[in-house]
């Protein structure tokens, strides 16, 4: 009874405001905002730099951050919190909570009632997914030089954090297009590898780390490969994981915000949750998850 009120719910409030809200106007007022901070980081980029190195010399002296397994058990902490923000707005809407609930689900892309994954398995994959980024980065850190011997003594300046995260972002969502691509392509990597993440065509956000051991090894590895070739300060790696977790879930998440990074930056350059969702419900196109660079180009190569 409950979900059917939420349902139609949904069809009257959601798909209304969809056509009604004007997301050009928050939009706007986000860029306006994204722009404001560049100026004033521009402005004060001296200032901002030596923060970085001051914070730096105190990072670099706390036990955690040396930790030999810091970057492995990292994502322990990132995941949970990116997952739980929107699974707490998803518990918002299915308790319907006056104003708020309604307000959150006029941006749901699609019915959340028409799920067919129960809520015990979505828990079970929370606790799975949140062990599963743990081991791989565990071995790939195992055999390395101690962390506390690779620390250097100066910090990265902000413009090196940026180039930095740009660029290894870029060449990551290159190898993820071409492994994504291939999992799709290919029927036997389709059917023992990459078809349980797509068991429902209306995704949350643990369905993020739903993905099976190879094909998280795979993403993990070519992660590892970009910030490799980048030769990125390993001060920059927690601020490239952080930020590739939240755009994964995000992104699995359903929820389509003016002010989500995806609208906010022009020229539709970053891909996000609308073009995911499309990706989950029809399943044959949409295969980066950060950009949309290397679908244009696909897109441009095939006949």
């Amino acid at each position: 009874m409950k979900s059917r009120i939420l349902s139609q719910l949904w069809k009257d409030v959601c798909i209304v405001n969809h056509q009604s809200r004007n997301v050009t106007t928050a939009t706007l007022f986000g860029r306006c905002i994204l722009t404001a901070l560049i100026v004033l980081w521009l402005r004060n980029m001296t200032q901002v730099d030596q923060s970085i190195q001051e914070n730096w010399k105190w990072l670099s002296a706390q036990s955690w951050f040396t930790n030999q397994y810091f970057e492995a058990w990292s994502p322990l902490v990132f995941y949970p919190i990116c997952t739980s923000i929107w699974l707490l707005l998803d518990l918002l809407v299915t308790r319907q909570v006056p104003v708020l609930g309604s307000f959150l689900l006029s941006y749901k892309l699609q019915d959340p009632t028409s799920r067919s994954v129960p809520s015990t398995q979505l828990n079970s994959r929370f606790v799975k997914g949140t062990l599963l980024y743990f081991f791989p980065p565990a071995i790939l850190e195992w055999r390395k030089t101690p962390r506390i011997h690779r620390l250097p003594d100066n910090a990265p300046t902000s413009v090196d954090i940026v180039v930095q995260v740009a660029l290894s972002m870029l060449l990551f969502d290159f190898l993820f297009f071409v492994i994504h691509l291939s999992f799709h392509k290919s029927a036997l990597l389709w059917q023992k590898i990459h078809h349980h993440h797509h068991q429902d065509k209306v995704p949350v956000a643990t369905d993020a780390n739903w993905v099976h051991p190879i094909e998280r090894l795979s993403l993990v590895l070519s992660a590892a490969f970009s910030i490799t070739v980048i030769d990125m300060h390993i001060a920059v790696r927690p601020i490239f994981t952080a930020y590739a977790i939240w755009h994964l879930v995000s992104n699995h998440s359903g929820y389509d915000f003016p002010l989500s990074w995806a609208n906010v930056i022009p020229f539709e350059l970053i891909s996000g949750t609308r073009r995911h969702d499309a990706h989950h419900k029809f399943g044959h196109k949409f295969y980066a998850e950060y950009f949309t660079l290397w679908d244009a180009c696909f897109a441009r190569l095939r006949p």
